[in-house]
């Protein structure tokens, strides 16, 4: 299929409410771009209005250009830069980011989201799915898509905010969604941030409050609206933790300091990596360096505690054993032997933890 008689439509890359999107040729320029496709039966006011939006905010390098628009057989077509991966698609991939890459992606984030406002735009829909990588430079460069909800929470002139309600029909994401959303109020540039921390903390942790191990979008809902719920990110960093605060304190009216939230974001990126020890009754989120010294100090306890039964009964199996102590790498601290099934445990025990852990430290704590 040829869209506007120039983009030769290839894959499709995903589905939404209100359109497809595909990746797409342009036979003009002969690059590939991402081509977005209304459902014939859409709603064409949220098409038109993310167009718009886009228009408004290509010349920026946080979004994707607007490269046409138009229509095709009655359907109304956006065609953009194609960008990389989403940053959910890329947790699944790794299973974790730094805290330098968090930080980094939440301040584009906020700058994004900051010159969003200051056009009296808010997104309303800040999740992982929404925010691409850069197919060149990866997760060094991240981009802001998908206005289809985006709304003027301000007159473009007169800088007039709507009125506030506390009775609005819920519209976005319940798991990455304000708290102050969540229950009808009328959202705001604070909103727009706190689901950009939410978004952080998951990308960081690979856990809301809200979320449990069964958890589908009816329970997030049922238990985010419940109100029962606390807030309290037990674990997280604390600078994290402040920006959540500080958000939900804002007032409707109130203009963000974004440079605070940026300045909470720079604190992170000079902290040490987490590692996250999970349970059946809790999460706790610590510093990689200190669980990798705590399972090893273990590991050499329970060695030298095997030893001191092996001498306690060395006159009842003297030469039979085959356990050499003295030379176990686990002990000693030299590089470990990963033979074939060691590595297999290896990767089972960094498939289940969702770890990044060395091949190193993983082998001294699974080698026998």
């Amino acid at each position: 299929m040829i869209i506007g008689g120039r983009f030769q439509l290839e894959d499709k890359l995903g589905s939404g409410s209100f359109a497809n999107v595909y990746c797409a040729i342009d036979t003009k320029t002969n690059e590939k771009v991402a081509v977005k496709l209304e459902h014939p039966n859409g709603d064409q006011t949220k098409t038109c209005s993310e167009t718009s939006f886009l228009a408004t905010l290509s010349n920026s390098s946080y979004f994707p250009k607007l490269i046409w628009q138009g229509k095709h057989n009655n359907s109304r077509v956006m065609v953009t830069d194609l960008l990389g991966p989403s940053l959910f698609a890329e947790y699944i991939k790794r299973n974790r980011f730094t805290n330098t890459e968090i930080s980094s992606i939440g301040a584009q984030m906020v700058s994004a989201l900051e010159t969003v406002h200051d056009l009296g735009i808010i997104h309303r829909d800040i999740k992982p799915d929404n925010i691409l990588i850069d197919p060149v430079h990866g997760i060094e460069k991240v981009y802001l898509i998908d206005f289809g909800i985006a709304k003027r929470f301000a007159d473009p002139i007169s800088k007039q905010q709507i009125p506030f309600r506390d009775d609005n029909e819920f519209s976005g994401n319940f798991m990455f969604a304000s708290k102050n959303v969540v229950v009808g109020c009328t959202p705001s540039r604070r909103d727009d941030l706190e689901s950009l921390t939410y978004t952080l903390i998951f990308l960081l942790t690979g856990n809301l409050p809200w979320c449990k191990k069964r958890s589908n979008s009816e329970s997030i809902r049922e238990r985010r609206q419940s109100g029962i719920l606390s807030d309290n990110f037990v674990g997280i960093p604390e600078e994290l933790s402040n920006i959540v605060t500080y958000c939900q304190n804002l007032k409707y009216h109130e203009r963000p300091n974004y440079g605070y939230i940026l300045s909470q974001l720079n604190e992170l990126s000079k902290k040490e990596d987490f590692y996250i020890r999970s349970s059946n009754r809790r999460r706790d989120i610590i510093p990689l360096e200190t669980e990798f010294r705590s399972r090893i100090a273990q590991k050499r306890s329970k060695s030298a505690n095997h030893k001191g039964k092996l001498n306690a009964k060395n006159n009842i199996v003297r030469g039979q054993s085959n356990v050499d102590i003295d030379n176990n790498p686990t002990i000693d601290g030299s590089s470990p032997r990963i033979t074939p099934e060691t590595r297999k445990r290896i990767l089972g025990l960094r498939k289940d933890s969702g770890d990044n852990i060395s091949l190193k430290y993983m082998a001294m704590l699974c080698n026998n």
